[in-house]
C-alpha cells in the first residue's frame, strides 16, 4: 500500500487556499469575535458604573453641604449660603420667575428664622438624612437627593430643614427651594 500523499495547504504565495466551506475552520475566529464582544461589553459597563457611582452623593458629602450651611447663618454669612446654589436663571418648580442670587438670599433669612433656636443654643446635629428622590420628585424639585438636618429641641420635638441637590459642574449644589420640617413624638 501506498501512503496517502500529504498536501500542503500552503501555496507559494503563503496564503490558504480552501477548495469547499468543509475545509474552512472559523472556530478560532468565532473565538476572537466573542472574546472582542465580551471585552467591549466589559468596558461598557465599567464606564457606565463608574459614571453612575460618581454621581451619588454620600452621607459624609451631605454632612459637609450641611454644616456649611449652618456655619453659615450662624455667622450671618449670606454670601457663602447662596454660593452653595447653583444658580442658571431657571424659574423654579412651579413658580414663574427666575431663581437667582436674590431667591437664594431670602431663603437664608428664611432657614436663620425657622431653626434660630437651634443656632443660639448651639444645637448639635441630630441626624442627618439622605434619599435619593424618584423620576416623578425630580421633575417637580430639580434634584436628585434631598438633604436633611435635624436638630432635637426636646425629647418628643424635632425640627430639620434640608435641600435638594443635584450634581453639577464637578460639585454638589443646592438647587432652587429648601425644605423645611418638624417631627413629634409621641
Amino acid at each position: 500500500m501506498r501512503p496517502a500523499a500529504v498536501r500542503n495547504p500552503l501555496p507559494a504565495s503563503g496564503g490558504l487556499i480552501f477548495r469547499s466551506a468543509k475545509e474552512c475552520d472559523f472556530s478560532g475566529l468565532q473565538h476572537y469575535t466573542d472574546m472582542k464582544r465580551t471585552f467591549t461589553i466589559t468596558i461598557i459597563l465599567f464606564c457606565f458604573l463608574t459614571t453612575a457611582s460618581a454621581q451619588k452623593i454620600k452621607k459624609a458629602e451631605a454632612r459637609r453641604i450641611l454644616e456649611t450651611a449652618i456655619a453659615t447663618l450662624k455667622s450671618s454669612d449670606s454670601a457663602s449660603f447662596v454660593h452653595l446654589w447653583f444658580i442658571d436663571g431657571k424659574p423654579a418648580p412651579f413658580h414663574n420667575n427666575p431663581f437667582t442670587g436674590k431667591t437664594a438670599m431670602s431663603y437664608f433669612y428664611y432657614l436663620r428664622e425657622f431653626v434660630d433656636t437651634a443656632l443660639i443654643n448651639n444645637l448639635k446635629i441630630y441626624d442627618i438624612e439622605v434619599s435619593r428622590l424618584n423620576a416623578v420628585q425630580q421633575a417637580q424639585n430639580f434634584g436628585k437627593y434631598n438633604i436633611k438636618v435635624w436638630f432635637r429641641y426636646t425629647d418628643k420635638y424635632y425640627k430639620g430643614f434640608g435641600f435638594f441637590v443635584d450634581y453639577m459642574n464637578d460639585r454638589w449644589v443646592v438647587r432652587y427651594i429648601p425644605d423645611t420640617s418638624t417631627r413629634s413624638t409621641g
